[in-house]
C-alpha cells in the first residue's frame, strides 16, 4: 500500500500521512474528531518536521540506512593476496531468518503456513513448525542471475521483500503486503507471488538477463508444493502484488528508481500464465497507465476472479494540489469500471462484503494539516462516502470484521496522536459501526510519563471470533540493551469486539510488532506470531495463554564441537538470536549439506559459550551446559533432551562455568549473576556467594583452577562503581579464599568497570606463577584519557599480582587462547601475545579480528584463524611474534556476517574444518549495560548465516 520514493521529504508526503487534502472538495463531515491535546486546528508540518517524524515513526528496523548511491565510489582497499601454503574453501552455507515477518495460512496446504521474512526468506511450514521448503537469498539470488557490476561488491545484501510497514514507516510510500498466493499451477496448492527489492539500498548495481536495470523489484512465483521458482521478472519499483483469480496484478512506480527510463509512467500489469515442465509463463498481459510519471500507488485490493480495487496517487507540489484516484477494474484487461477521483492519499483498503464497499483510510497532505478520514467506496458505481473523520491523528490500520461476533460487519481503526515536538504521545484502536461509522468503543495506550519521545504504536490489527487483534510497535525499555532503539520487543493486545476492553496482553520479546494471524484449529482459536527473536509464538485467541513456541532457525552466534550420534567424528551444537539449540552432522557441514540431528527449545537466547562437561558422572563428557537468558540449561549433547533447567528469576544468565567442584567424579554447574550459584547436575544448589555491603553487584565470567573459583565484580550499572574487587572462592564451599582490589597507578587511578565478558581466565599455560596464574581486565583511562582494558595476573595461590599491562580499548576483548608462544588475547584488529620467552608481543589485523584460535592444518601443521566481521583468515602463528603489523594472510573465507569461529575435525581426516557463525552484539551489549556502559553496534546490512570452511594444501 506504500510505496518509498526518493527523498526523506517525498517519502514523508506520503507519511503523515499522504499529501492533499481539499476538504472543500470531499463530501462534508458534520463534526470531525480531534485528537486529545484539545486543538481544534489541524496541525501543519514543514519538511523538515515531516521527515524528521518518518525517520522514526516505523516498527524496528532490519537494517542500517546506507548512504546515497554512488557510481563513483572507489572500492575498498586491496587486501593482501592470499599465499601458496594453504587454501580455504568454502563447503557449506546455511542462511539464517532476519527481519520481520508475515505468516499466513497456504491456501490448499493442508493446515500448513507461509511465514515471508522482509529480509530475503520465504519458507513453508507445517503446523508444528518444521520446513517443508524454503527458500533464502541465495537460491534466489541464483535464480535471478544477478551478477554484481562492481568487482568488490562481491556478497549481496539481503533483498527486501515488502512486508508491512517494516521498510519505512506507515506513512512511506511503500507496500503494507508484498506478496499473494493462488494456484497457478493448478496443482491444488497455492503457489506464492512477491515482489522483492535488490541492489538499491545499500547500493549494488547489478546485471540481470534481459533487463538494463542496475536496480529493481524482482517478481517471483515459488511453487507451493515444492519452493521452486516458477517465473520471474524485474521492474523498476514494484512494491505490491495481488492475484485475482489466476491473474497476477503487479503495481509499479519507476520514476523510484533513478536507474529507469524516465519515459516510463506509473503502470499496473497484470499477467496469465500456462503451466508446463515446471514453469509460468505469460500467455497474456496488459497494463493500466495512469499517465503520471510521478504516480504512486496506495493499494491493490483483488475483489473477486475477475475485479480488483485500485488506489493511486499525485503528491502535492508548490504549484499543484493533490490529486487521487480510486477505481475498480475488469482484470481480463484492466479497463476500469468505474474511478472517483480526490484529493487524499490512500493508506489501507479493506473490502467489506456484506455492504458491498471498499473501506479505505485517506489522509491528508501534512503541509494541509495533519488529519484522516474513513471512507467507503460503492463498489457498484464509486460513490465516495465519509465515515469518519480525525484531525490530528495519523490513520496507521483498518480492519474490517465481526467484531460482535454474529453482530454484523464492523469496523476497528488504530491512530496515533502527537505532541508539539511531533513525538507519538498516544495509540488508540476504535471500533465504529460499519453503517455509518459511528464509534463503538476505544481504547488507548498513553505514552509513559517518563518518555518523552515516541511511545507504542499500532501497526497491525485484526478481527476474528468477535476480538480486536492489536500489534503495536513497543518503546518500553528502548534505552537500555534489551530493546535497544525499539528493535526487539512488540505487544499484541487482544480487545474485546463488544466494549473494547483487554482480554489479554503479551509484551516483550513474545511478539511481532507488526503481524499477529489469527486463526482456527479444530474448535479452537490460535493467535500465531514471529518476534523479533525469532520464535513462533502460539496464543489461545480467548485468554492469551501458550499453545506452543517454535524458535526458528535465526543468528548462530556460539557453537561447540562434540560428536553427538557416536560416529566417531565431530558435530557442531549451536545456538543464538532464538531460543533454539540445533545439533548438526559434522560431516554433512563439510560435505555441504548440513543436516540437523536434533533441535532442543530453551528458556531464552543462548549467550556466552556453550560448555562441555560431565555434569551426570557416567564419565563421559556428553553433557552441554547452555547459558539461556533466564536460566542455565544443561543438554544432553547425545539426544538433545533437556536434563536439568536451573532457574535465575529476575537475572541475565550469559555465562556459564563447568568444574568438579567437590571431586565427587560429576562436573557442577557455575553461575554468574548478582551473585556466584554453584550446582550439581540435577540443579540442586550447592553455595552461592555475594559480597556483603556493597549492594547489587554484576560477575565476571568465571574461572576454575588449583580448586578455586575465580571472578571480578563491580557494582552493577555502575560507570563509577563503588566497588570492584576480584575474588578466589574455595569450589568446595564457596568461601573466600581471598579477595583483591584491582590498582592502576596512571594519572586517573579509577577504575572504572570490571570486564565481564571473558573478564576472568586461568590457565597452567599461562606463562606466569610457575602455572598458577590468572588474569583479570579491568577498564581504566591512559594518561592520553583513553579508555583501556588493564590486566592484572594474579598469582591463583596467594592473590598476589605478578604482573601487569595494557591492552586495547574497552569492551574489545574477544577471547583469551594458549599455544607453544604462551598467552593469546584477540582483541578488535589485534592479537596481544604473553609469551613464554619472557617478552610481551602485538599484532593489529588488516581484518577487524575479533575470535581466534589454533587449528590442525594439512600435515599436521599449526595454523591461527581469526574470524573478523564478515570473513575468516588464516596465518601462520609466527606472526604473533614476529613484530609486523597488518601480517600476510594465507587463505580466507568471505561469506556473511560471521565473526565467532568453531575449529573442530568434522570428518576425522585429521584436519580441521572451521565454521564461522554469528557475533553476539546484544549479549555484549547487556553486559556492557550491566558495567554502566552500553555496546549497541545497531543493525547491519548483510545476510547472517554459518558457514564451514575445508583448508586443504594449495
Amino acid at each position: 500500500m506504500k510505496k518509498r520514493s526518493r527523498s526523506a521529504v517525498r517519502r514523508l508526503a506520503s507519511a503523515l500521512l499522504a499529501p492533499g487534502l481539499v476538504l472543500a472538495a470531499l463530501p462534508a463531515i458534520t463534526t470531525p474528531a480531534y485528537a486529545e491535546d484539545g486543538s481544534q486546528q489541524a496541525r501543519v508540518l514543514t519538511d523538515a518536521q515531516a521527515a524528521e517524524l518518518e525517520s522514526r515513526f516505523t516498527a524496528a528496523p532490519s537494517a542500517q540506512k546506507a548512504t546515497a548511491p554512488s557510481d563513483t565510489a572507489e572500492p575498498p582497499a586491496e587486501q593482501p593476496q592470499d599465499a601458496a601454503p594453504v587454501t580455504l574453501t568454502e563447503a557449506s552455507a546455511l542462511e539464517t531468518y532476519r527481519g520481520n515477518a508475515e505468516t499466513a495460512p497456504l491456501g490448499g496446504g493442508k493446515g500448513d503456513f507461509l511465514a515471508v521474512h522482509s529480509l530475503g526468506l520465504i519458507t513453508r511450514f507445517t503446523t508444528g513448525g518444521r520446513a517443508v521448503w524454503k527458500r533464502d537469498n541465495d537460491s534466489l539470488y541464483a535464480d535471478w542471475h544477478v551478477k554484481p557490476l562492481r568487482p568488490w561488491d562481491k556478497e549481496p545484501y539481503p533483498a527486501h521483500i515488502t512486508v508491512g510497514y517494516e521498510a519505512n514507516s506507515p506513512y512511506a510510500d511503500l507496500a503494507d503486503r508484498g506478496f499473494a498466493q493462488g494456484d497457478l499451477t493448478g496443482d491444488g496448492v497455492a503457489d506464492v507471488v512477491f515482489t522483492a527489492k535488490v541492489g538499491a539500498n545499500p547500493y549494488r548495481p547489478f546485471t540481470s538477463p534481459g533487463s538494463s536495470l542496475t536496480t529493481g523489484s524482482f517478481v517471483t512465483a515459488l511453487d507451493g508444493k515444492t519452493g521452486a521458482t516458477l517465473w520471474s521478472q524485474i521492474l523498476p519499483d514494484a512494491q505490491q502484488v495481488a492475484l485475482a483469480g489466476r491473474t497476477l496484478l503487479v503495481a509499479d512506480q519507476p520514476s523510484n528508481n533513478f536507474g529507469a527510463d524516465e519515459t516510463l509512467t506509473t503502470k499496473l500489469y497484470g499477467f496469465r500464465f500456462t503451466f508446463a515442465d515446471g514453469r509460468l509463463t505469460p500467455a497474456a498481459t496488459w497494463s493500466y497507465d495512469t499517465g503520471q510519471r510521478d504516480g504512486r500507488w496506495a493499494s491493490v485490493t483483488a475483489l473477486s476472479d475477475t475485479a480488483a480495487a485500485l488506489s493511486w496517487y499525485v503528491r502535492k507540489t508548490d504549484t499543484d494540489p493533490a490529486a487521487s484516484q480510486t477505481l475498480v477494474i475488469d482484470t481480463a484487461d484492466g479497463t476500469p469500471h468505474w474511478q472517483t477521483a480526490g484529493a487524499m492519499y490512500g493508506r489501507e483498503a479493506v473490502v467489506d462484503p456484506s455492504r458491498n464497499r471498499l473501506v479505505a483510510i485517506e489522509q491528508s497532505d501534512y503541509t494541509d494539516g495533519v488529519r484522516y478520514q474513513l471512507v467507503g467506496y460503492d463498489l457498484a458505481n464509486g460513490t465516495r462516502t465519509v465515515l469518519d473523520e480525525r484531525v490530528n491523528a495519523v490513520g496507521t490500520e483498518l480492519a474490517v470484521g465481526e467484531l460482535k461476533g454474529g453482530g454484523g460487519v464492523e469496523y476497528a481503526v488504530a491512530e496515533a496522536t502527537f505532541d508539539d515536538d511531533f513525538y507519538i504521545n498516544a495509540a488508540t484502536v476504535r471500533g465504529l459501526r460499519g453503517d455509518g461509522g459511528t464509534e463503538l468503543w476505544s481504547y488507548t495506550v498513553k505514552r509513559d510519563e517518563s518518555n518523552r519521545l515516541d511511545g507504542d504504536s499500532v501497526l497491525g490489527l485484526r478481527i476474528a471470533n468477535g476480538k480486536a487483534i492489536a500489534s503495536y510497535v513497543t518503546t518500553a525499555d528502548r534505552g537500555r540493551a534489551i530493546n535497544a532503539g525499539g528493535r526487539r520487543y512488540g505487544t499484541i493486545t487482544v480487545l474485546s469486539g463488544g466494549d473494547g476492553s483487554v482480554r489479554w496482553s503479551q509484551k516483550g520479546m513474545v511478539a511481532s510488532p507488526i503481524y499477529a494471524e489469527p486463526y482456527q484449529a479444530g474448535d479452537d482459536w490460535l493467535v500465531r506470531t514471529i518476534g523479533n527473536a525469532q520464535n513462533i509464538h502460539l496464543y489461545r485467541l480467548d485468554n492469551g495463554t501458550s499453545a506452543g513456541l517454535v524458535p526458528l532457525l535465526a543468528d548462530l552466534s556460539t557453537g561447540v564441537a562434540v560428536d553427538v550420534n557416536g560416529d566417531g567424528r565431530k558435530d557442531l551444537v549451536a545456538g543464538g538470536q532464538s531460543r533454539g539449540l540445533w545439533a548438526f552432522d559434522g560431516p554433512s557441514l563439510a560435505a555441504g549439506k548440513p543436516r540437523v540431528l536434533w533441535q532442543a527449545t530453551l528458556p531464552g537466547a543462548v549467550y556466552g559459550d556453550i560448555v562441555l562437561g560431565d555434569t551426570d558422572g557416567d564419565g563421559r563428557r556428553d553433557d552441554l551446559v547452555v547459558a539461556a537468558e533466564t536460566a542455565a540449561v544443561i543438554v544432553d549433547a547425545t539426544t538433545g533432551r533437556v536434563s536439568a533447567t536451573i532457574d535465575q528469576p529476575g537475572q541475565f544468565v550469559r555465562s556459564v562455568t563447568v568444574a568438579d567442584l567437590n571431586s565427587d567424579g560429576a562436573d557442577d554447574v557455575l553461575v554468574p549473576t548478582d551473585a556466584v550459584r554453584a550446582y550439581r547436575g540435577s540443579g540442586r544448589q550447592l553455595w552461592s556467594y555475594a559480597p556483603q555491603g556493597t549492594g547489587p553487584v554484576a560477575f565476571s565470567d568465571l574461572a576454575v583452577t588449583d580448586g578455586r573459583v575465580l571472578g571480578s565484580y563491580q557494582t552493577a550499572y555502575q560507570r563509577e562503581p563503588a566497588t570492584v574487587e576480584e575474588m578466589a572462592l574455595d569450589a568446595r564451599t564457596g568461601t573466600v579464599a581471598w579477595t583483591a582490589s584491582p590498582v592502576w597507578t596512571g594519572s586517573d587511578p579509577k577504575i572504572y568497570g570490571a570486564q565481564l565478558f571473558h573478564g576472568v581466565y586461568a590457565s597452567p599455560a599461562i606463562p606466569y606463577a610457575d602455572g598458577h596464574a590468572a588474569v583479570a581486565t579491568w577498564i581504566v583511562r591512559d594518561d592520553n584519557g583513553w579508555w583501556r582494558e588493564f590486566f592484572e595476573f594474579r598469582d591463583v595461590r596467594t592473590g598476589g599480582v605478578v604482573k601487569t599491562a595494557l591492552g586495547g580499548g574497552s569492551f574489545t576483548l574477544g577471547n583469551w587462547f594458549t599455544g607453544d608462544e604462551g598467552l593469546i588475547l584477540t582483541g578488535t584488529a589485534s592479537l596481544q601475545t604473553f609469551g613464554t620467552d619472557g617478552n610481551d608481543y602485538l599484532i593489529y589485523t588488516v581484518g577487524a579480528i575479533h575470535r581466534a584460535g589454533f587449528a590442525t592444518g594439512p600435515g599436521g601443521r599449526r595454523l591461527l584463524v581469526g574470524g573478523t566481521e564478515g570473513a575468516f583468515y588464516i596465518w601462520d602463528p609466527s606472526v604473533l611474534t614476529a613484530g609486523v603489523h597488518y601480517p600476510d594472510h594465507e587463505a580466507r573465507l568471505q561469506r556473511y556476517a560471521t565473526q565467532n569461529v568453531v575449529i573442530a575435525d568434522l570428518t576425522g581426516d585429521g584436519v580441521d574444518e572451521i565454521v564461522g557463525l554469528h557475533n553476539e552484539n546484544l549479549g555484549q551489549d547487556r553486559m556492557a549495560e550491566l558495567s554502566g556502559y552500553r555496546y549497541d553496534m545497531g543493525v547491519d546490512n548483510r545476510i547472517h548465516g554459518m558457514v564451514t570452511g575445508v583448508v586443504t594444501n594449495s
